[in-house]
This record gives C-alpha cells, sequence and structure tokens, in this order.
C-alpha cells in the first residue's frame, strides 16, 4: 500500500518490485492450486498495466492474456519492452488507450502501440 501513495516517479519506478511479486503469486497459484496457464487473465490500470506486462514476462509459462486499459506515458514512452507492457508478455495482449493527448512525453496514457491490439 505504500507503494502506491508515492509520487508518480517513486510509483513508476516501483512497476518492476510489484511486477515481480505478481508473478511470483501467480507461480505459487499455479504451483500450490495447479491453476491453469490458459485460465490466466492479468488486468492493469495505468502503472498497473506495465506491472502486469513484467509481471507475465516473468511468470515460469506465459499467461494467457493480458489486458491494459490506459497504460501509464511518463517514464514509458520510450522505455524497453522489459520494463514495459508488450506483445511478448502473454499470449495475447489487448490495449485499451483512451488519454493520449499531447506530445508524446507529456500524454498520460502511453501513445506507442503496447499489444497485440491496440484500441485507441
Amino acid at each position: 500500500l505504500s507503494r502506491a501513495q508515492q509520487h508518480y516517479p517513486t510509483s513508476a519506478a516501483y512497476t518492476k518490485l510489484v511486477g515481480k511479486d505478481v508473478a511470483m503469486f501467480v507461480n505459487w497459484l499455479q504451483a500450490e492450486i495447479d491453476y491453469p496457464w490458459e485460465k490466466l487473465h492479468l488486468l492493469g490500470f495505468s502503472l498497473g498495466a506495465h506491472v502486469a506486462g513484467i509481471a507475465g514476462l516473468l511468470t515460469k509459462h506465459k499467461v494467457n492474456r493480458i489486458t491494459g486499459m490506459d497504460p501509464a506515458g511518463p517514464s514509458f514512452e520510450y522505455a524497453d519492452a522489459q520494463s514495459t507492457l508488450s506483445p511478448d508478455d502473454a499470449l495475447f495482449v489487448d490495449v485499451l488507450h483512451t488519454n493520449t493527448r499531447g506530445s508524446p512525453d507529456r500524454s498520460i496514457g502511453i501513445q506507442r502501440p503496447v499489444g497485440h491490439i491496440d484500441i485507441y
């Protein structure tokens, strides 16, 4: 909870750590209760979309689907695929972009496509 209540740059820097924690939880779900990988669907809003992508990248097997809702733009527009939501993070990545006004460095939402399907 304390990680979510920081100023944006600090919270943005925590996405890798939180993504790692989510990946550990997903791996635990599969190992402990044999949850099927094909039923896993991660969803994330803003910074959470990037967290979902990082988690998908770090799980033992590919998750079935990730939905990114308005993935955050600042600090992520020009970041590499390992630091953001990307098509490599799941078998299917769909992304809804609804807040992409302004220049890429000043847009609240990421402007570049980061999924298999990006809806603007």
